[in-house]
């Protein structure tokens, strides 16, 4: 989801998120119970914190390799 999607929000109302999951993931809807449908759609935002790279240079000239962990976004310690 986008940050600016209606369910990215907090307080989402529960039937909405609940209606989501039915239309989009209809083989895990069944799995997932009323109460932590509405833990998930009440809960607060949450935000990843961004990152920077200070370390050594990431390029060769015009060329960049860029393997493993480095390749993602969000560290893999943030689960």
């Amino acid at each position: 989801m986008k940050p600016d999607d209606e369910l990215a929000q907090a307080n989402v109302e529960p039937q909405k998120l609940r209606k989501f999951f039915d239309e989009e993931f209809p083989q895990f809807g069944a799995l997932i119970d009323d109460e932590e449908i509405t833990r998930v759609a009440t809960k607060q935002v949450s935000r990843l914190p961004s990152f920077r790279s200070v370390g050594p240079r990431l390029n060769m000239g015009d060329r960049t390799i860029v393997l493993g962990d480095a390749a993602h976004t969000v560290k893999p310690y943030y689960g």
